[in-house]
């Protein structure tokens, strides 16, 4: 299932989303991007010390006009055909 997500040609996207890498090592990946956005940015963010979540927010700018796709998979590095969870986005894009 999609999440839609509606923008405008040269405006930035951010997707945001919590994770608990640094203790079950399970982060989120980047797995699908289609034309008509640019990563531009990806940082991981404590939100406290210790054995905590972490916010995982990667920044996209919007290129081109029409419908894309983005996915994100929660995988560990020692596991990465086996994602522990899916989230995907429907992105439209229209012209400024």
């Amino acid at each position: 299932m999609f999440e839609s997500i509606q923008t405008k040609v040269g405006q930035t996207l951010q997707i945001t989303l919590q994770s608990m890498v640094g203790s079950t090592g399970y982060g989120w990946y980047l797995s699908k991007l289609d034309g008509g956005l640019a990563l531009s940015s990806a940082h991981i963010q404590p939100s406290a010390p210790g054995i905590a979540p972490v916010t995982h927010t990667f920044n996209f700018l919007a290129v081109e006009a029409g419908t894309f796709n983005l996915r994100f998979d929660l995988i560990a590095p020692w596991m990465p055909g086996d994602p522990g969870e899916t989230k995907s986005y429907k992105v439209t894009i229209s012209k400024a």
